[in-house]
């Protein structure tokens, strides 16, 4: 059961990340089982459970015509909206997330981070109790991710948000919690803290010889690794029971290092 808050969901692509929100939004129907709000199927009543949803999924066509303004009007009043009420959201979601300039351009002639931001503000038109986001950081800057994750933590006490992406630092930034994914199975849920120090005493730094860097990621999961003068340095999750190997520096494990060590695993 969730409650107001943002979950995250963390996988790589093709983990089934999508495939959950859509079946979650209602436009995919479970191939086994129900997906339930409030204790009822959310297919025995989709309209109410539209009209309390706000959905921006990763791949959508626009109509490269039409201009952000009609769109976010045609979407208001799919949503039941008033005039008024429809334009003052539309306009102040436009002024959040920086696309007030272009809200009688055609979609056509947006770029790549503007089109994302437009799909990402019609979600939020009537301000929905549910809201789903899939990969909704991509193509935007650091400064448009950051006017994003401002908005969606003020939101947070009163929706349930669900944030998917494949990237960490995306996710630690906002996250309360983390559910994380891979092909098609939750191998670990938790907060972004508590998955991180569930590695304690198991990550390492060690520097070896370029012609020994294969032979030294059989220890763990490699988490990182960089070019030094006197060799590779890796980045280590060892293995359960793995013992420190000679000149390994121990580390604070990182939610990276949880992730990275987490899909490995599973692959495995």
């Amino acid at each position: 059961m969730l409650g107001p808050g943002i979950h995250g969901l963390l996988g790589p692509n093709g983990a089934g990340k999508s495939t959950l929100l859509s079946m979650l939004a209602g436009t995919l129907e479970p191939s086994a089982g129900t997906v339930a709000r409030g204790g009822t199927d959310i297919r025995k009543n989709l309209r109410a459970h539209h009209a309390r949803l706000g959905y921006a999924p990763q791949s959508v066509d626009l109509p490269v015509q039409a201009t952000p303004r009609q769109l976010l009007a045609y979407m208001a009043a799919l949503k039941g909206l008033p005039g008024r009420a429809a334009k003052q959201q539309a306009e102040g979601l436009a002024e959040t997330l920086n696309l007030s300039a272009k809200l009688d351009t055609a979609v056509g002639e947006l770029s790549g981070g503007m089109r994302r931001r437009l799909v990402v503000a019609q979600s939020l038109l009537g301000r929905p109790d549910l809201l789903l986001l899939d990969e909704p950081t991509a193509e935007l800057d650091g400064f448009e991710k950051l006017a994003l994750q401002s908005l969606l933590a003020e939101m947070a006490s009163h929706t349930i948000i669900l944030f998917s992406s494949h990237i960490v630092s995306d996710l630690e930034a906002i996250a309360d919690d983390l559910l994380i994914m891979s092909r098609g199975r939750a191998i670990a849920h938790g907060r972004p803290e508590t998955l991180a120090a569930a590695l304690d005493g198991r990550v390492v730094t060690l520097t070896v010889p370029a012609s020994a860097a294969e032979q030294a990621g059989r220890l763990g999961t490699v988490t990182g690794r960089k070019r030094m003068a006197d060799g590779i340095r890796l980045r280590l999750v060892l293995a359960e029971g793995q013992p420190y190997p000679a000149g390994a520096i121990p580390e604070a494990p990182s939610l990276e290092d949880a992730y990275l060590a987490a899909v490995a695993e599973r692959v495995a």
